[in-house]
């Protein structure tokens, strides 16, 4: 009887340690360098889409490429968390660049 409750303890530990370890992992992984030419499509479909003229896509890339910076808090797209990456392309299908007066 108490070595089924030690092992049961035993496996609660276990259980506990798996699940930590696995929600650090989560936090931890980046995009897939798939998953960032997925972003980088999404992001030059989005410029294209708004701005026929080359000379003002770079500013509207630049601000873009800022702007999901800022919102996801990393220093690239690049290192936009796997898990935000659907939340990443909606941001960027829905953005539009601020106006300036």
């Amino acid at each position: 009887m108490e070595d089924t409750q030690t092992i049961k303890a035993e496996q609660h530990k276990i259980r506990k340690l798996v699940y930590e370890i696995d929600h650090k992992v989560e936090e931890h992984i980046t995009l897939s360098s798939g998953e960032q030419r997925r972003v980088q499509k999404g992001i030059a479909q989005k410029v294209y889409e708004l701005e026929s003229n080359p000379e003002f896509r770079s500013k509207l890339f630049r601000e873009l490429h800022r702007e999901i910076k800022d919102r996801f808090g990393v220093a690239s797209y690049k290192d936009i968390k796997r898990k935000e990456l659907q939340s990443a392309l909606s941001y960027i299908e829905n953005w539009f660049p601020r106006k300036v007066s």
